[in-house]
């Protein structure tokens, strides 16, 4: 599918514009032209790199060739709508733009579950949650930095003292609260990696068990440490696998 054209390019960062409520005139007066909301997005590494998948995914649905939103659609929104530039950005204002209103109304579909996963104490899947933290400029380097230095607990081997820093420093993250209740999902391997690397921290960073009764009710056992853990870090579930560790501090 070819790209819109340059002029075309500025309304669309303004298509999501709808799903989040406006509160009243006041609000409406105070909205950025879309331009400028659109500039300060690309400011931030973050939420620029939201904007881009946002771009991507959402476009045939925008373009009126889908009438559902997809789910990498759905997660380029909920990551852009939750930080303060991308949150101006799809407040923007489209002025008398006809396509940007139209392409606004195309995406309904996608409101239910992008102000769910934006609201505050609402459960989302660690994939989502990871969105969520790496467009958060800040949130995304502790995440990374807790990628980089927990391989070794992710393998059930020992949880070095840079490792239990990047936890603590992950964890202070505002962006990062929803890391901490976020539920495995994927197949039946991505969540059993899940819940192997979560017992690993609890163990070798915590100093305290953890038991999984869901899956102690349907298999009646619990895998070794580091078996089923370092399957996971594989390129296709190592990243959602290792999200759900947050939640065990």
């Amino acid at each position: 599918m070819q790209p819109p054209p340059p002029r075309a390019l500025a309304t669309l960062l303004a298509l999501a514009a709808t799903l989040l409520p406006s509160t009243g005139a006041d609000e409406k007066n105070q909205r950025l032209p879309c331009g400028l909301a659109r500039m300060k997005c690309l400011y931030r590494d973050g939420c620029r790199k939201a904007l881009d998948n946002y771009m991507d995914g959402c476009l045939d649905i925008m373009n009126g060739h889908a009438k559902t939103c997809n789910d990498f659609c759905t997660k380029s929104l909920i990551a852009l709508t939750s930080t303060l530039p991308g949150h101006a950005l799809m407040e923007c204002d489209c002025g008398e733009d006809e396509f940007c209103r139209t392409s606004k109304l195309r995406l309904a579909p996608c409101r239910p579950q992008v102000q769910y996963a934006n609201q505050n104490g609402t459960v989302v899947s660690c994939e989502v949650a990871q969105w969520i933290c790496g467009a958060d400029n800040l949130c995304g380097t502790a995440l990374d930095y807790y990628f980089r230095n927990c391989r070794a607990m992710f393998a059930g081997k020992r949880c070095s003292r840079r490792c239990n820093n990047s936890i603590s420093i992950l964890q202070r993250q505002e962006r990062a609260a929803k890391l901490q209740t976020c539920v495995c999902d994927g197949d039946r391997q991505a969540r059993d990696g899940c819940v192997d690397i979560k017992r690993n921290m609890n163990q070798l960073c915590f100093g305290k068990p953890y038991i999984d009764e869901d899956r102690e009710e349907e298999t009646n056992e619990i895998s070794g440490a580091g078996g089923a853990a370092a399957r996971t870090l594989s390129a296709a579930v190592g990243v959602q696998v290792a999200l759900v560790l947050l939640a065990g501090r």
